[in-house]
């Protein structure tokens, strides 16, 4: 089901990453007391076989409906935008309920699924807009973990979005632990020149070792090679372009081992996971990137309403306890500038700045439970970074 909602808006080799996932979600929530089945006898649960079968059809003839729509833009050349599921809002019946049923055992469930709950719904709206979280998340989730059930994967889940949230939006600073014990902030100065340099290299090498490679089936006249040497005759200058490019080449790459254009061997696989590498690293370390990308960040954080600024700012003072001097003096500046209500830019700045700090702040923590070391208060400042990350996740992706 996941896979129909999105197969309009991603590429085709991460949707098949999406899929395995949400298979995988599926599969977990049959194991939490038989969620799915309980969704399906809602779905059939009528009086009587008249009525059951006329939901059925109902059902049919919208779904019905919502394919020919897509297929009339599809067939005009266009590409599928992202828009509400059904079209004009017209969702069957029978499928609001049995989404309302498997919610609401979901929501009663000891494990954590407001991540799907919130992603489903948001599509169901078509408002949501982070794919490159999706994508992360169904490609970092290894199979261990999906089987280790909706627990392990909730817990997953919310380490990808801290990572995330520290590469999305990234400030240049650096979070670190003081001799007792607090969280403190301090400045660090970006090499642009270096992360091109590294960048660059490390694309070269990579995109030489698959073309030289007798078993990929690439030469230098594919077109994602193209780009790729475009994108190294580019160099330093202009890294917006070279991380389009790197975005580009590899979206190329995956469709073309799909359709077996290129086979699929450790030099492929190794050259797109380094090109989806280098591309998040540029959006997270590189000033002119990271300005790029946050700016469409930005337009929906100052969207937000007087409730949420309130909220984030609450999260934000609560984040103060278990920080020095400098760093709670930040957040404490923040949380007043959220509350604020005489500028949105500023607002977004407040809420981004934070929530990058509340990102780092949770990786930190992570790192320490590993270790077993700390006291208690590690875990309450762990959970206090994690709201605040759910929150600004939420946010930026279009479900909050």
């Amino acid at each position: 089901m996941l896979i129909s909602l999105a197969a309009g808006t991603c590429p085709a080799a991460e949707m098949m990453a999406l899929d395995k996932s949400a298979k995988s979600a599926a599969s977990a929530s049959a194991d939490s007391d038989s969620a799915a089945h309980s969704a399906h006898s809602v779905t059939f649960d009528a009086d009587s076989a008249d009525i059951a079968a006329h939901s059925v059809a109902d059902s049919a003839a919208a779904a019905w409906a919502a394919s020919s729509f897509d297929a009339s833009v599809l067939s005009s050349g266009k590409t599928i935008q992202l828009g509400a599921l059904w079209p004009d809002g017209q969702q069957p019946e029978s499928l609001q309920l049995a989404w309302t049923a498997l919610k609401a055992q979901w929501e009663a469930d000891a494990a954590d699924w407001s991540f799907w709950i919130e992603w489903y719904e948001a599509m169901l709206n078509g408002e949501w807009t982070n794919w490159d979280l999706i994508f992360r998340i169904a490609k970092d989730i290894s199979e261990e973990d999906w089987d280790a059930g909706p627990e392990r994967v909730a817990q997953r889940i919310g380490e990808i979005k801290q990572e995330f949230l520290v590469e999305v939006l990234p400030q240049v600073n650096e979070i670190f632990e003081t001799e007792d014990g607090l969280y403190e902030v301090r400045g660090s100065i970006a090499d642009t020149s270096k992360l091109m340099n590294s960048v660059l290299t490390r694309v070269s090498f990579a995109l030489d070792t698959a073309v030289q490679s007798n078993r990929c089936d690439l030469n230098e006249m594919a077109l994602p090679c193209k780009i790729l040497r475009q994108a190294l005759a580019t160099g330093e200058d202009d890294a917006n372009t070279v991380e389009q490019y790197l975005r580009r080449a590899s979206s190329l790459f995956k469709a073309g081992i799909i359709s077996g254009k290129f086979a699929e061997d450790d030099e492929t696989r190794f050259l797109t996971d380094l090109l989806d590498e280098t591309a998040l690293q540029l959006r997270g370390d590189h000033p002119e990137v990271a300005q790029a990308t946050q700016t469409r960040l930005s337009q929906r954080l100052c969207e937000i309403d007087g409730e949420t600024r309130i909220k984030t700012a609450i999260l934000i003072d609560n984040l103060r306890d278990g920080t020095a001097q400098r760093l709670n003096a930040e957040l404490k500046l923040a949380a007043e500038v959220a509350r604020d209500v005489s500028s949105v830019e500023a607002t977004a700045d407040a809420i981004k700045e934070s929530g990058n700090t509340a990102g780092k702040i949770s990786v930190l923590e992570r790192a320490k439970r590993a270790e077993s070391s700390g006291p208690m208060a590690v875990t309450k400042m762990g959970l206090r970074a994690q709201g605040l990350v759910d929150l600004v996740i939420r946010l930026i992706s279009g479900g909050g």
